[in-house]
């Protein structure tokens, strides 16, 4: 009896819980539905709204004083903002009606309107100043062409915000191009010692979208003034847009108290902007073994400056214990006996490791492995006695 009961009330249970599993799929389903169907509601509205107040071929240069008072009511609310930011994206990619959000966007500038809601998002939450960031940078026309109050208050955003909220901070700025509001923003940061990935900071700095050349000025003159972490992403900045630091990377190079990371990027510069004085330093370093990583660079850096002493340096590096140092050594010598056809320094290797490692390198780069080279060599001697 009393097992009929147990199995009475777990067939009761189980078949009110999938009836309950059922009845919360089906008011998801209709939400959903019910919120899609309200969008879409939403986007034609907000499309209709920039639609009448846009210029379309007439000589109105600003928005209507009633279109900034609904504007500045309704994209208070970050949904709002997003379908807004829906309806201008509508138009920037219909080349047909793209003249639209051109005069639009011509009056938008020119409005204080987005200052006025920047300052009000200051008191949002993270997510909604990260997103509100994140519209700018999606139109950054809405900045202007100067330094405005609107970027003062993007700047403040950077502190006491997550990670996101910063991200599209730098974004936004980035594609505003302003550098003084760029340089202000990174200044915040490392005041306030806030990380940002080296990754994401130097591909964000690519996007600038003002003078990248002048902006790596700038971005230098700090050098001594920020942390070293931020100035390793300056320094591959300008790795990636500049070759007018060789000079001036030079003294860094060579001064004992330059941070390890710093020196490190420097020598991958001079890899892609070749300098002869810099030549001796880095057969140096690569001499170095107690300072692995600054000769495992080094050795990369060295396959731009070919001659003898190159080689002899990266022969004696093939020797080393640190299969990274060989690998980029052996990695060098075979593409600089490629690039002058001489493969006499490598047949000519006697050590078994070093041996090894430039056969594997030689065999990534289908040459043919020393034992060949070397035969064929003899076999050119024969054949000439």
């Amino acid at each position: 009896m009393l097992n009929d009961m147990r199995l009475y009330i777990a067939i009761v249970m189980y078949m009110v819980g999938g009836l309950s599993l059922m009845i919360f799929n089906f008011v998801v389903i209709y939400r959903t539905k019910v919120k899609d169907k309200n969008t879409g509601k939403l986007n034609t509205q907000w499309r209709r709204v920039i639609l009448l107040e846009s210029p379309d071929g007439t000589e109105k240069s600003e928005f209507s004083e009633k279109h900034e008072k609904y504007l500045y009511k309704k994209l208070k609310n970050v949904e709002n903002l997003e379908v807004f930011s829906n309806a201008l994206e509508y138009y920037r990619e219909r080349r047909d009606i793209s003249s639209v959000f051109d005069g639009y966007m011509n009056m938008a500038a020119k409005s204080s309107v987005f200052q006025r809601l920047a300052f009000d998002y200051r008191r949002a939450r993270n997510e909604e100043r990260a997103y509100f960031a994140y519209f700018i940078s999606m139109f950054p026309q809405l900045a202007g062409d100067t330094y405005t109050n609107l970027l003062d208050i993007l700047i403040s955003y950077i502190e006491n915000a997550n990670i996101y909220c910063r991200t599209n901070v730098l974004k936004a700025l980035c594609k505003i191009g302003n550098i003084q509001a760029l340089v202000n923003a990174l200044e915040v940061m490392n005041d306030n010692y806030i990380f940002m990935y080296q990754r994401f900071l130097t591909d964000e700095l690519m996007a600038f979208a003002g003078d990248k050349e002048a902006l790596s000025l700038f971005l230098w003159a700090k050098y001594k003034n920020w942390n070293a972490q931020l100035m390793v992403s300056i320094v591959i900045f300008i790795t990636m847009v500049s070759g007018e630091f060789k000079e001036v990377f030079f003294p860094i190079l060579q001064s004992e108290d330059t941070d390890p990371e710093i020196r490190l990027a420097v020598v991958r510069y001079y890899r892609k902007y070749k300098y002869e004085p810099v030549r001796p330093i880095l057969i140096e370093y690569v001499a170095d073994s107690a300072n692995i990583n600054l000769a495992i660079v080094s050795a990369h850096t060295l396959s731009s400056y070919p001659g003898e002493d190159t080689t002899a340096a990266l022969n004696n590096a093939l020797r080393s214990s640190n299969w990274h140092l060989r690998y980029n050594s052996a990695s060098n010598l075979v593409d600089l006996g490629l690039s002058t056809g001489d493969m006499s320094t490598l047949s000519a290797i006697d050590d078994k490791y070093a041996k090894e490692i430039v056969n594997y390198m030689m065999e990534l780069k289908n040459v043919a492995p020393l034992t060949e080279v070397k035969s064929r060599r003899e076999g050119e001697r024969v054949d000439a006695s």
